[in-house]
């Protein structure tokens, strides 16, 4: 099934992806980067507009988003079902400089927590229960 969707946006857009449908109960979500915050676009809700999840603090301005992953489960299953937590990867503006891994809380305080200043990659990862 192809859907064609168009967002127009007063503010410049830094990076954006597709969630899969499991971080925001089984339904189609684009995350949408801008230097304000990140925002979840669901364009076949009833109410398409983008809805900021967590701001970009002070640490995290001027930075280049390179990868986002969402991940954590707030519990619920189905249409319920949410991301809690959100991973990125940044790097400064200038060339040569190592990644830096982030942790944000997805809907939550919006603090981020960097929690290394030199990796080639990173994923969030849920063990065997």
């Amino acid at each position: 099934k192809t859907v064609v969707v168009e967002l127009q946006m007063t503010t410049k857009l830094n990076y954006w992806r597709y969630l899969p449908p499991q971080a925001h109960g089984h339904t189609l979500v684009f995350m949408l980067i801008t230097p304000v915050g990140g925002f979840h676009w669901m364009p076949l809700d009833e109410s398409p507009r983008p809805r900021q999840v967590w701001k970009r603090g002070p640490d995290l301005q001027g930075k280049k988003i390179v990868a986002y992953e969402e991940g954590g489960s707030n519990g619920m299953t189905g249409p319920n079902a949410r991301s809690t937590v959100a991973l990125l990867l940044v790097s400064t503006a200038s060339s040569g400089t190592p990644l830096e891994a982030w942790l944000m809380p997805v809907c939550g305080d919006s603090r981020a927590l960097r929690v290394s200043n030199n990796v080639l990659g990173a994923a969030l990862f849920r063990p065997y229960q």
